[in-house]
């Protein structure tokens, strides 16, 4: 942007047709007033032979010079300056421009002038054109433009640059100007003769453009490069049996660039198209290749064969006697067989262990799970010499003060074992056995070295005690009563110096506390030797306290308590006790100081004596069970119609027959009696049984009245006055039933009977009719809606020979009879009749086609039930 004082001698070298005047306001305006913008301006130019400049010798040397206002709200004025190295109205000039001020309204917002180019014929290259809006009110240049005038036109595609691009990459090509393009090869480009066009290939080419504007086509040509780094990876193999050492081998495209590959681990010369590897388990291999700043990768899986995925850790090893050899991990290898297989431990069969006694050779077979290849592996194990072991066990629990001996073997003999500790608690016996006599817990460790092999034992020696705990008790008694509480206890030790002591009371009679504790609670029962059991593993004590328990001597005289209801029974007591009381002494008559009852109850009842001896209470129980006699019945079935019969027959040996309600029986004291009853009841039959009062009875139960259901047919769309078969579901087979509609008897029939509907609501009833000892009565109803009789008419009909629609005709229901159809015109004339039928007029009038018009029908009908005659009135419109 140029200063204030330069445009304006700029200006007026340049613009001839810019007044002094109004430079002198432009100058005053710029200097004093503040910027404010009021619209948002725009200059555009069109050029009339397309492009973006002008071109003097292609006569490409015409336009518009277009200016456009937005967001005008108030008038304003804009003063247009011309700039740049083209001079006004020499080298170009503006058609119709003879005001530098443009006066804008908001509604002349867009002003425009032809733009001409003078040709003059003189080499100047290229000179510019800066066109710029100056907003009078503020001395600030809105919105401003350039454009060229060249000499010659010369297109260029991207500032005539060559291009390297990776495949699949975009790449845009753009002319620098023109208003026609064409572009070779085509077939590479978006679109042949657009101005930018998108280009794809795979390799290296030259592209030209051919562009023209008005007169003038021009040429250029640039190279494409695509850097194809396409490569291919390819293995001699690619599935393995086993661990094996592959070759790898990447194929490039083009040649000359970089290789990288993964797994780096793999590779320590990854700059290589050729590789030689070991694979032991599936890998994915990825070559990538490098050329410029292009690059592209191949993937190749190798996988070893299903089941071949084993590695051995070892070929041959020696090792100590005794120490496990594992063979490696086997999971994924199902299919392996060893030989020999002996002396192998196969508990964890994905990893077998040798435990080494002796020298051994094994082979491993390994099979594929797809049984496609197999391969096998050696194993040579030697075993030192060196042989140390114990003959006794390695844990020993003694009692403080006590001793153990402690054996053992060894070989070779020139060798000899080392103990620690070799203290005064040891004490040899010979080169291969000796003496413990710890006082406290010792782990005795043996050493024993041949060649590289050190072999140790040890044997733990617990050493235990157990603390002065004598046994006590409270409260100290000669003897006690059954049911006091008796504390049994020794003083407390020091429980953290024998945490692993245990205490066990047996079967402790009464015991009220856990029989594993110092200290025993107990409820006194009867006289028992109490012994408490102490152990601290290899220490055993016993301590023991007799606890006497005084029990009361209670002996009954009665042993057969079988006696009948209310019979007196008589009971003496052996006993020491005094204040002797029975419970519950309502049934119970006492004599001797109670040491004598008589007994009379009616029911099974337990007593209960009670009483005292030493002051210790007593008590015992003894029962007097009642001889109920039950008499046997034999009866037909219960369950009767009301005053049905029912037989009843004494099957026991019962005298003395007395039935209750004697009234509803055939014989009040026989042994075979009728029964009769219209309600439910019950009958009690009394008598003398095996010397005791015998009882029966049964319960007579009167069979409630049915309920079924009832159909009818037709169920529904039944005009009032047709009948309808009503009929009882699941009906009882040759019964007799009532039946009513509407509470009016209509005699007895069967199971199914016709009734005519009489109303819109009408209750059907049947009742079955006892029959016997067949069946009881029963009753079922169902509600039926009849409906009113009616007739429908068609309001239009159209007989054009469809199928559709063609007659007009009356739809009637069942149990509705047509009596007449009849049809007029709006004349009064009768077109159709039909009479006691149904056949509908089919459009025509004495043989020909009736014309379209609305029609006046009358329809009479009648009722089929009850002879109801009625007729409708209406109107029918007939279509051509």
């Amino acid at each position: 942007m140029f200063t204030a004082d330069f445009k304006y001698i700029y200006m007026l070298s340049k613009i001839t047709t810019i007044s002094l005047c109004s430079l002198f306001v432009l100058f005053f305006i710029q200097n004093n007033l503040e910027a404010k913008p009021r619209t948002l301006t725009n200059i555009v130019i069109q050029y009339n032979s397309g492009g973006n400049a002008f071109y003097e010798n292609c006569n490409a040397l015409d336009g518009k010079v277009i200016f456009t206002f937005e967001q005008i709200t108030s008038p304003g004025k804009y003063l247009i300056q011309f700039g740049g190295a083209a001079t006004f109205n020499i080298d170009f000039t503006l058609l119709g421009f003879s005001n530098d001020t443009l006066n804008i309204t908001p509604n002349n917002p867009t002003i425009e002038f032809p733009i001409h180019v003078i040709k003059d014929g003189i080499v100047e290259g290229s000179e510019d054109i800066i066109v710029n809006l100056i907003d009078l009110a503020t001395g600030q240049v809105v919105a401003s433009l350039t454009t060229y005038i060249f000499d010659n036109f010369q297109v260029t595609i991207n500032n005539d640059t060559d291009i390297e691009a990776c495949p699949n990459e975009d790449i845009t090509l753009t002319a620098s100007d023109g208003n026609s393009f064409s572009w070779t090869p085509s077939s590479n480009v978006s679109d042949p003769t657009a101005s930018s066009v998108k280009y794809t290939g795979n390799g290296t080419s030259q592209v030209t453009l051919t562009a023209t504007i008005g007169t003038c086509e021009s040429s250029d040509k640039i190279n494409v490069v695509i850097n194809n780094t396409s490569v291919v990876l390819t293995s001699s193999k690619d599935t393995l049996c086993g661990g094996e050492s592959i070759k790898l081998t990447a194929t490039p495209e083009t040649s000359g660039g970089i290789y990288s590959w993964e797994p780096a681990q793999l590779f320590p010369n990854p700059n290589s198209n050729i590789q030689n590897v070991y694979i032991d388990k599936n890998t994915q291999v990825i070559v990538t290749y490098t050329l410029g700043d292009c690059f592209s990768s191949d993937t190749l899986s190798l996988k070893l064969r299903p089941g071949t995925e084993y590695f051995p850790p070892f070929n041959d090893t020696t090792v100590c006697y005794k120490v496990p050899v594992s063979f490696g991990d086997f999971s994924k290898a199902k299919f392996y067989e060893f030989d020999p297989s002996s002396g192998i431990n196969f508990t964890d069969i994905n990893n077998p262990i040798y435990i080494a006694l002796n020298d051994a050779n094994y082979t491993v077979k390994i099979t594929s799970t797809d049984k496609k290849c197999s391969f096998e592996h050696d194993f040579q194990i030697k075993v030192n010499e060196g042989r140390f072991s114990l003959k006794t066990p390695e844990y020993v629990e003694l009692c403080k003060g006590d001793s153990t001996k402690v054996e053992y073997s060894f070989y070779p003999k020139a060798s000899k074992v080392i103990w620690t500790p070799a203290d005064s608690t040891f004490i040899v016996v010979n080169d291969s056995a000796f003496i413990a006599k710890p006082t406290v817990t010792t782990t005795y460790t043996g050493t024993f070295i041949v060649g590289n092999c050190v072999y140790t034992e040890s044997v733990v020696v617990r050493v235990d005690s157990i603390p002065d705990i004598p046994l006590d008790h409270q409260p100290i008694r000669p003897f006690y009563c059954k049911g006091e509480v008796v504390a049994m206890f020794s003083p407390q030790y020091d429980k953290s110096l024998y945490p692993d002591i245990t205490f066990n009371w047996g079967n402790a009679l009464g015991a009220v506390d856990p029989k594993d504790q110092l200290n025993l609670a107990i409820i006194t029962q009867d006289t028992f030797l109490y012994i408490r059991k102490t152990v601290n593993h290899a220490c055993y004590r016993e301590d023991s306290l007799q606890i006497n328990v005084k029990i009361p001597k209670i002996q009954f005289s009665l042993t057969d308590t079988l006696v009948c209801e209310n019979e007196e029974v008589r009971v003496d007591l052996n006993t020491d006790m005094t204040d002797i009381e029975w419970t519950p002494a309502e049934s119970v008559t006492c004599f001797n100081d109670c040491k004598t009852a008589v007994i009379k109850t009616a029911t099974t009842t337990t007593y209960t004596v009670t009483g005292k001896a030493d002051g210790c209470p007593g008590t015992a129980n003894m029962t007097v069970r009642i001889n109920r006699q039950i008499i046997g019945l034999s009866v037909t079935d219960t369950t009767i119609c009301p005053n049905e019969p029912v037989k009843v027959s004494v099957v026991s040996a019962a005298s003395n027959i007395s039935w209750s309600p004697g009234e509803k029986t055939s014989c009040k004291d026989c042994p075979t009696t009728v029964l009769t009853t219209d309600k439910d009841q019950n009958f009690i039959v009394s008598g003398i049984q095996d010397g005791c009062p015998a009882y029966g009875g049964i319960i007579v139960k009167i069979s409630p009245p049915s309920i079924f259901e009832i159909t009818v047919s037709p169920a529904d769309n039944v005009a009032i006055g047709n009948p309808v078969t009503a009929s009882v579901v699941n009906p009882v087979p040759e019964g007799t039933y009532q039946w009513k509609i509407n509470g009016r008897d209509l005699g007895t029939h069967g199971s199914s009977y016709e009734i005519v509907l009489e109303s819109k609501d009408d209750l059907i009833e049947a009742f079955l009719i006892p029959s016997g000892d067949n069946y009881c009565s029963g009753s079922g109803k169902v509600q039926v809606s009849g409906i009113t009789p009616y007739i429908n008419m068609p309001n239009s009909f159209s007989p054009n020979g469809d199928s559709k629609n063609d007659v007009f005709k009356a739809v009637i229901p069942d149990g509705v009879k047509l009596l007449e159809l009849s049809i007029v015109n709006r004349w009064g004339q009768q077109v159709y009749n039909e009479k006691n039928s149904n056949n509908g007029w089919d459009g025509t009038y004495k043989g020909k086609e009736a014309p379209s018009d609305t029609y006046v029908f009358i329809v009479k009908y009648q009722l089929s039930q009850g002879g109801i005659i009625d007729s409708r009135r209406g109107e029918v419109t007939l279509y051509r």
